[in-house]
């Protein structure tokens, strides 16, 4: 009776412990012990690095912020962040921030716009809200937009800070061979030059290139927009010039297209410039571009011995195909010419271990295509 006790109790705490884990690791950690894990004060969490490895298999966890240097209370205020590991390919990322008061470390009064797919909105007990991922995120994008809740601009923080903390993950179930971030954090003070108060701005791939399309709530002497574009998200040329309203208190929405991006990641930021020559920037959009490959399949998947993938090319091409493991390990690499059109491409993998594995079929001029393949 006594061994039986004991089995059950164990049993029961080996069963929550995997529940807990798995949970955790599908929700986020601040989502199942209450506390943000993002380095926020007042936290008595861990940030992602503890837990993960500040260097694991995919190197230091890079972040790039897209944010205004000033934050506006009285209109969105947007945010976007790309995460990357210093090496190999991770198969999923993960993301946290919070939002409070510089000066305190209390909850700013916001309400959370535009949150990114991979993203979920979570509230704590004292009030304070967050954005954190839900599950491992195929993208390694994510944003959000906020607007500060207070009765007066006088009542809102003079400056805000932004905490947060990033992961690149295997999603093998666990946390070894991840990598995870230290927290981090954006100040913001609050902005007094407001000659346009800018509700979106977004990106979107169409037929003839990337469709850029911004709306302003308010504009005070606004003269016209810069439309910026970048090959890496710092170094900015014009690449068009939209009026602007002038002044107005409506809604006024504005379109256009840029019909010569590159393929890969391209950076978007307007340059607001009023009659007086004053200029702001806006914070700053990406979305990847490329012509090359389209109707990409691949089977069988998951495959035994050999499997083939089926991709189109829109013109003849030289290009590698690179194989990585879950660690981020590259494991195989061969030249491949494609040729306009259908192309069929035969992979021996006899003697693969079984496991997941990322193929990375690259162009020399069009791009890349990133296929998952499972071994069995």
């Amino acid at each position: 009776m006594i061994l039986r006790t004991i089995y059950t109790i164990f049993f029961s705490l080996l069963s929550f412990t995997l529940l807990f884990l798995f949970t955790g690791y599908a929700d986020g950690p601040a989502a199942e012990q209450g506390q943000g894990f993002t380095g926020a004060p007042g936290e008595t969490g861990q940030v992602c690095g503890n837990c993960h490895g500040l260097t694991g298999a995919y190197g230091v966890v890079m972040i790039n912020t897209q944010a205004m240097a000033e934050y506006t209370p009285v209109g969105i205020n947007d945010y976007q962040f790309i995460v990357n590991g210093t090496s190999g390919f991770p198969f999923g990322f993960g993301f946290q921030a919070t939002v409070v008061d510089a000066t305190t470390g209390a909850p700013v009064d916001l309400i959370f716009q535009n949150v990114s797919s991979n993203l979920k909105v979570t509230t704590l007990a004292d009030g304070r809200q967050y954005v954190e991922h839900d599950g491992p995120s195929g993208s390694n994008i994510f944003f959000f937009s906020f607007e500060v809740d207070y009765p007066s601009i006088g009542a809102t923080p003079s400056e805000i800070a932004i905490h947060y903390a990033a992961t690149t993950v295997n999603t093998n179930g666990q946390n070894t061979g991840d990598s995870g971030s230290a927290g981090q954090v954006i100040n913001q003070p609050r902005s007094t030059f407001l000659p346009v108060v800018l509700s979106d701005f977004k990106a979107n791939v169409v037929n003839k290139g990337i469709q850029l399309n911004w709306a302003t709530q308010t504009e005070q002497n606004n003269d016209y927009f810069a439309v910026e574009h970048s090959l890496n998200g710092a170094d900015f040329k014009t690449v068009e010039i939209i009026n602007g309203a002038g002044d107005s208190e409506k809604r006024t929405a504005y379109t256009y297209t840029h019909t010569t991006p590159v393929n890969g990641n391209n950076y978007y930021r307007l340059r607001m410039v009023d009659m007086d020559g004053k200029t702001k920037n806006s914070h700053v959009v990406v979305e990847r571009f490329s012509r090359t490959f389209g109707g990409v399949a691949t089977f069988p998947n998951p495959a035994y011995n050999e499997t083939s993938i089926r991709l189109t090319a829109s013109a003849d091409e030289s290009g590698t195909m690179e194989v990585y493991d879950l660690s981020g390990r590259l494991i195989h690499n061969d030249a491949v010419q494609l040729t306009a059109g259908d192309n069929l491409i035969e992979v021996n993998c006899s003697e693969w271990i079984p496991n997941h594995y990322l193929i990375r079929i690259s162009g020399e001029q069009f791009g890349e295509e990133l296929i998952r393949v499972v071994k069995k």
